[in-house]
This record gives C-alpha cells, structure tokens and sequence, in this order.
C-alpha cells in the first residue's frame, strides 16, 4: 500500500488501513512517528485524530511540496542553461539528498536556492523574466531574496549571515561540492539559528543528518572559529542532546521548546539572541549595526559588500 492508498482508504475503510499503518514500522510506523516529534502533523499541539493527522496535514503538505520540487528542477535547468551556478538549500535539499525517504517524511513550503553573489542579479533578473516578482525584504540585511508566482515561492540566496555578526560569502557556501555532512549541517545550524529554532522542523533536519551520517564536529566547530559562531554551535549542540534526552535541558534549550508551544514571553526571543553572540562587544556591535540600518533605506535587491 503507497502513502496515497492509505489516505485514500482512510475515507473507505479507516480502521482497515490504520491497522496496516501501525503494523508496517519499516515505513508507515517511522513516518507518523516522525511526523509526530517533527512538529508536522501529529503531536501533542494538533487538535485532529491521527487519522485526520494523516488527511489534512501530512498529505497536502506531501503533495504541495512534490510540486515544488519539480519547480525547483525546472529553475536549475533554466540557471544551468545561463550556466548560474545553483544549490538547493534547506527543505529541497534535504529531500533531494535522500536524506528523508519523500516529501510526506519532510514537506517544504518554499524553495531556497543558492547562487553566487556575482550571479545573484542575473539569476533574479531571469526568474522575473520567467513570471517571479520580487517581494520587499523583511529586513534589508538580509542576504536573501524572496520572489512568488501563483502557488511558487523561491527565496534566492547569496550568503548566509546574521548581519554584523558573521557573514558566510558565497565562495565559502560553493567552494566544496557537493556539500560534505559537515557542511549542510553547519550551514543548517546557522540558519536555524537565525530564527532561534521558532520551527521545530529545523531541529528534527540536524537530528536526522546526525542519525544518519557520521559528523565531525571537530570540522563543525573549526567552522565556527573561522566565522565568530562557536556559541550558536556550542547552543544547538546542547539542543540536541537534551531534545534527543542525552544532555539535560539548558535556558536555551527549554525556551526554545516553550517557543515551539507558544509558552514563551515578548522578551524572551531577545534573551535567546543575546545568548548567540560569541562576546559581548559583538553583541554590542550588533545593537549599534541594525540601529543603524533602520536608520537608512537599503537597496533591496543589492547584494551587501
């Protein structure tokens, strides 16, 4: 029985196909239960029974990111044939690594994408060609950029940064490739971080490449030294153990829990920020730095020097 089977007899004959899918761990077990910590579907926060878990969660969101994918192959054609060099980034790339075996394990809701920062401004010029409008920047010191058509949306990369913190430059980003573990893993830990983990699903990516793969954290933490971020390391690894119930629970690690059943206060975000700075002047340079950015219009859709 595939994943659209199941859903389907869930109308025609549910206790028949739940009895299938809680019998067949190799596949259907793993799924729901990963579904369930992921933050997906089925935890304790979602109000439907696990048959309608499987219904009005997990299978549109299967479908809708099948979508995505075959978008996300269709815009690499299109960079390759302009020869943009181009990487799949955050959910795209996990699927299409193998990491998860479809989208019903780990759905998406956008496309991210990598490009060289010489190329950023032809590869967002060809995307608008292609139909894509180019949305405002939520902050303007971001290195991202977000463009939509219809039910697509593509968030095209040329760094990865949190700003007047560390800054990753493409040439770090696409100098090794395909990415080592260590690498996606580092670079995923950066991006959660920028959004202290808000998403659960971002904290089940690491748990999954560190279940999966072998990870030198020796390569993960010179990463760190080289780019100013040995305490958004340090913290996440601390997540990780205490999420995985290997390490006990730190501050961090249990408002970043209370974040994902919105427990947590209005300042405790700011707390959380405040902890990823690996001294206190950079902190100090951070406040100054985007003090200071909202005091001057940043072009957009300019790569920042």
């Amino acid at each position: 029985m595939t994943f659209a089977e199941l859903v389907q007899n869930l109308d025609t004959a549910p206790e028949k196909a739940l009895a299938i899918f809680r019998t067949n761990p190799p596949y259907y077990q793993d799924l729901l239960d990963f579904n369930r910590l992921s933050g997906i579907a089925c935890n304790k926060w979602s109000p439907y029974p696990e048959s309608d878990v499987l219904k009005k969660e997990v299978w549109p969101k299967h479908v809708y990111s099948d979508l995505l994918i075959k978008e996300y192959e269709r815009i690499a054609a299109l960079f390759n044939s302009r020869e943009i060099l181009n990487l799949p980034f955050k959910g795209v790339d996990l699927i299409l690594s193998g990491l998860y075996p479809d989208t019903s394990w780990r759905s998406t809701t956008d496309i991210d994408i990598f490009v060289a920062e010489h190329q950023f401004q032809n590869a967002a010029h060809l995307l608008t060609a292609d139909g894509y409008t180019r949305e405002p920047l939520h902050d303007p010191l971001h290195t991202e950029q977000t463009l939509v058509k219809g039910q697509f949306t593509i968030d095209l990369h040329w760094n990865i940064q949190s700003p007047n913190r560390y800054s990753l430059p493409s040439s770090f980003i696409l100098e090794e490739l395909p990415w080592s573990p260590e690498r996606r893993l580092y670079f995923l830990i950066l991006h959660g971080c920028i959004s202290r983990f808000n998403k659960a699903i971002w904290l089940y990516d690491l748990i999954q490449i560190l279940r999966t793969q072998a990870i030198d954290w020796h390569t993960i933490f010179a990463y760190s030294r080289l780019h100013r971020t040995q305490s958004i390391v340090t913290l996440t690894r601390r997540l990780i153990g205490a999420t995985l119930h290997h390490d006990p629970p730190d501050y961090f690690t249990r408002t970043v829990w209370e974040t994902w059943q919105k427990k947590t206060g209005p300042y405790a975000d700011n707390i959380l920020r405040a902890m990823l700075f690996d001294s206190p002047l950079d902190l100090l340079k951070f406040i100054f730095y985007r003090h200071l950015a909202k005091l001057t219009h940043l072009n957009p859709v300019t790569p920042l020097p």
